[in-house]
């Protein structure tokens, strides 16, 4: 990652910006794919983890309170991605995942750095 989100309080109705940024290394070529989760609870775990860039095997079980916010796709070996949020509620308030792919890698890895958002 060669930028991350960070951790941040604040109060209801501010707006808030969170980026991520990637760059791939190798000589073959690259299709990524950026996305934003909200995975909603934050546990004495997800704080723990924070900021830490991991590589993890995608898996298909998600939580119920899990879901994609966006997705961004590009050719290449760097991608960008800012996720913005508006006037954030106390319902806002949890754990945003940015998680980045290969799509053509034969061995699917993600990519993924946390920060916690509370409200």
């Amino acid at each position: 990652f060669t930028e991350v989100p960070t951790d941040v309080s604040v109060c209801e109705g501010e707006d808030v910006e969170m980026p991520c940024a990637f760059r791939a290394v190798g000589m073959s070529p690259f299709a990524l794919e950026i996305q934003w989760w909200y995975l909603k609870e934050v546990t004495p775990r997800d704080t723990h983890d924070t900021h830490r860039a991991k590589v993890t095997h995608t898996h298909t079980h998600t939580h119920t309170h899990t879901h994609t916010l966006t997705t961004v796709r590009v050719q290449g070996n760097a991608i960008t991605h800012k996720l913005s949020l508006s006037q954030v509620r106390k319902e806002d308030e949890g754990v945003y995942e940015c998680r980045v792919s290969d799509l053509y890698s034969d061995d699917t890895q993600d990519f993924k750095v946390q920060a916690t958002l509370r409200v």
